[in-house]
Parts: structure tokens; C-alpha cells; sequence
């Protein structure tokens, strides 16, 4: 019989589908913990999630979970990597209390960030094979675009106010 893996091992894709508060960000941290005891470079990994707050939080979690790595005891860092499936053995133990200055020391970090704004950056670098003009903005003062469809839409049925367009604005109001 084979052990099915854990979701914190670099080795395997998962997706962890869960409630609020029943530890996904543990187990991403977990993950990242994992991917970088295996020898991936920070500035190599990339965790991207819905909130702004939530990146900051794995952020904030990871260097802790690093600290913590670096001053626990013998018993206490077994621990720790048993619990996220990491064999505590000699030379794994040793890179566990490295990895905090590593992490620190890198030139560019682990890289955190949302959907939106990885997506963002995509489009920036690449606009023209997104079929973009080069130097366009986003903008996230949707209110404002709202209020203009609205007055389109308004100005629209007003010119044809026989027209279906008309009439289902008005059911509207």
C-alpha cells in the first residue's frame, strides 16, 4: 500500500479547497517551508492568492515559522518538520536553521502577491501580445464607470423610448 503525500510536498500538485480558519495558509506555508528546504531559491517561488492581506500574511508567517526553525531546540525543530512531512534528519535540520538567513539574504525574496496584481504585471510587460496598448492603466474607480454605463444606458433609451431597451430600463425603476 502506498502513503498518499501530504500537501505541503514540493513533489506533488494539490489543491486545497477548505472554509476560512481551517489552515490552508498553514499549509502553504508548510509548502513553501518544504520547497525551500528542498534547495529552490526564494527568488524563485511564487505564491499568489485573492487578498492583499493574505499575501502579506504568508509573508508574515513564513518569516516567523523561519525564526522559529532557527532558535528551537533539537527536539523542538524535529518536531516541526515532522508535523509538515520533512524527515528530521542531521543535514535537514541543519538547512532548517539556515533558512531564515537565506530567505533574508537573497537578493530578490519569495514573491507574494494577488491574482490581480500578478496578472497586472503580466499584462504590463507584455501588453501588445495581450493586445493592449502599450502604456495602458487600469483603473479601480469602478463607481465611476458605473455611473457612465448607467447614463449611456439612460441616454440610449431615451433616444428610442418605444424600444424593448426602454422599457425594461424603466421596469427597472
Amino acid at each position: 500500500m502506498t502513503e498518499t503525500p501530504l500537501a505541503t510536498d514540493p513533489c506533488y500538485s494539490f489543491s486545497v479547497l477548505a472554509s476560512a480558519g481551517t489552515g490552508k495558509t498553514w499549509q502553504l506555508v508548510a509548502r513553501l517551508m518544504r520547497l525551500l528546504l528542498s534547495g529552490a531559491a526564494a527568488d524563485s517561488i511564487l505564491a499568489i492568492t485573492f487578498t492583499r492581506k493574505a499575501a502579506g500574511e504568508m509573508q508574515q508567517r513564513l518569516g516567523e515559522r523561519l525564526e522559529t526553525l532557527l532558535e528551537a531546540d533539537d527536539a523542538v525543530l524535529a518536531d516541526i518538520l515532522e508535523e509538515i512531512g520533512e524527515a528530521p534528519e542531521p543535514a535537514t535540520c541543519e538547512r532548517a536553521r539556515s533558512l531564515l538567513e537565506n530567505w533574508l539574504r537573497s537578493e530578490h525574496s519569495l514573491r507574494t502577491t494577488t491574482f490581480h496584481s500578478f496578472c497586472q504585471e503580466l499584462l504590463q510587460r507584455f501588453p501588445l501580445e495581450a493586445g493592449l496598448p502599450p502604456a495602458f492603466e487600469l483603473t479601480e474607480v469602478t463607481g465611476l464607470l458605473v455611473d457612465e454605463s448607467w447614463d449611456a444606458l439612460f441616454a440610449e433609451a431615451t433616444r428610442a423610448p418605444d424600444s424593448a431597451l426602454a422599457q425594461a430600463i424603466e421596469q427597472l425603476f
